[in-house]
């Protein structure tokens, strides 16, 4: 489960990335779309999976996966409903906010 989330970040780091280091006009829709695809692969699968609600190293990395995912990367979590309570109800523990670090919307270009 840790390996479905940590490609699900790889893939929002790489859209973030083509949106932050290169000119808008260079930005190759193709890959970005394929990254988008793959992203939306692993949190349909993470959405199906099973999970507890103990407070283990899956749960973290997955909380940590939504937030940036849905801030940073600016994905909808709507379609993945059970994933978007899980990124709720992680950002409302008090050591999720106290270490949590939040994007000015401003930094990451759409």
């Amino acid at each position: 489960m840790i390996a479905l989330s940590v490609g699900a970040v790889e893939k929002a780091l790489q859209i973030v990335g083509e949106r932050v280091f290169r000119p808008q006009a260079l930005w190759h829709a193709p890959y970005v779309e394929r990254c988008t695809s793959q992203l939306r692969g692993a949190l349909d699968e993470r959405e199906q999976s099973e999970w507890g609600d103990d407070l283990m190293q899956p749960a973290i990395t997955l909380g940590c996966v939504l937030t940036y995912v849905h801030e940073v990367a600016r994905i909808d979590l709507a379609t993945w409903p059970r994933l978007a309570a899980r990124r709720v109800r992680a950002e409302a523990l008090p050591v999720f906010a106290a270490y949590c670090w939040r994007v000015e919307r401003a930094v990451v270009p759409t």
